[in-house]
């Protein structure tokens, strides 16, 4: 996904076929009628409105239980902390606040001295996978947002099928177990309360060990 459209991300949007969990990221679901203009998603292109699979890692790591504490709190965005940047023209930018993140943990935390080396580089990256695990076109520029041709613009704009996002998730190279190795041991320590959770939706103090 763009920084941009992660920063945009409803509660709401996180939807479910009973077996897979996806971002559904559509201007609008025709099934229920249009919406007004003023509540459509501000997408890149046309193509960007799509239904995005949810890695099953995020899911483990505890997606759902944020939704739930979000909507408890009667919450809409999936990243509250996220705030929106105006731009001088008028525009809004959502991916303000991860970029920044991100360029604080590139140059003062890793040192990483390579100027290529971006946050849209993990798009790229999650494009190279998809071609590596051989992913159908069409599947592939559903899944990023890509325009396509012609010929791939007719069929279903709903999820893709479950043969689809099982193909999808084989696609995990060996760095995806290796963060699941790391991230869901430090999770399980979090919900014991050996660690201090910080999630962004409530202030949280901080006193010495």
């Amino acid at each position: 996904m763009r920084p941009g459209e992660v920063g945009q991300l409803q509660c709401a949007d996180i939807v479910s076929d009973g077996e897979t969990y996806f971002f559904d990221m559509r201007p609008f679901n025709a099934r229920n009628g249009r919406v007004a203009i003023k509540d459509l998603r501000n997408l890149k292109t046309n193509a960007a409105g799509r239904v995005v699979p949810i890695h099953p890692l995020l899911i483990e790591l505890g997606l759902l239980d944020r939704v739930h504490e979000l909507e408890s709190l009667e919450e809409k965005r999936l990243f509250p902390e996220w705030e929106a940047f105006a731009r001088a023209d008028g525009t809004v930018r959502w991916s303000q606040p991860i970029t920044k993140s991100w360029q604080y943990l590139k140059n003062f935390v890793l040192k990483i001295a390579r100027k290529d080396l971006t946050l849209y580089s993990l798009r790229h990256l999650a494009a190279e996978w998809l071609d590596n695990a051989v992913i159908a076109q069409r599947t592939r520029d559903r899944i990023l947002g890509h325009a396509t041709g012609v010929p791939g613009r007719y069929g279903s704009n709903g999820p893709p099928k479950p043969e689809q996002v099982s193909a999808i998730n084989a696609a995990d190279p060996p760095v995806i177990q290796r963060m699941r190795d790391i991230l869901l041991p430090a999770k399980q320590r979090a919900d014991r309360g050996e660690l201090i959770v910080l999630n962004g939706l409530y202030p949280v103090r901080l006193t010495p060990a």
